[in-house]
Order: C-alpha cells, then sequence, then structure tokens
C-alpha cells in the first residue's frame, strides 16, 4: 500500500517551491508554444524556470497510474 499526498495546485506555494515532480510530468505543446522552450542556462532548474513562466496559467494534476 503506497500513501499519495495531494494538495493541489497553488500558485503562491508555486513560487516559492518546486511541487512538481518533473520526471513523471506530462506537459501540453501548448506550455512550449506560450513560454518558449527550457532555458539551458539553468543546469538544474531549467524545468521549474519554465513552469514559472506559465505562471498563474500553470494547472497541475494528479494522475495515480503507472504509465
Amino acid at each position: 500500500m503506497r500513501e499519495v499526498i495531494w494538495r493541489g495546485m497553488n500558485w503562491r506555494e508555486f513560487q516559492k517551491n518546486m511541487l512538481v515532480a518533473h520526471p513523471g510530468a506530462f506537459h501540453s505543446s501548448r506550455l512550449f508554444f506560450r513560454n518558449g522552450v527550457f532555458n539551458s542556462d539553468y543546469l538544474i532548474a531549467g524545468d521549474y524556470e519554465l513552469l514559472l513562466r506559465a505562471r498563474e496559467l500553470l494547472a497541475a494534476g494528479f494522475m495515480d497510474s503507472v504509465t
């Protein structure tokens, strides 16, 4: 049995902490059309910086299944 913790997307909290597990994240192509691609100048935070560019339009959900 595993425990699942999901509090939902909160923009103010997301600005301070990376709440999305990027290795398990799926992104819509609209994210890249609207906000560009990963900035390779950020060696370890390019994914977080890209998601921050989306600002309040960023929406995240939780899928409890193996893909």
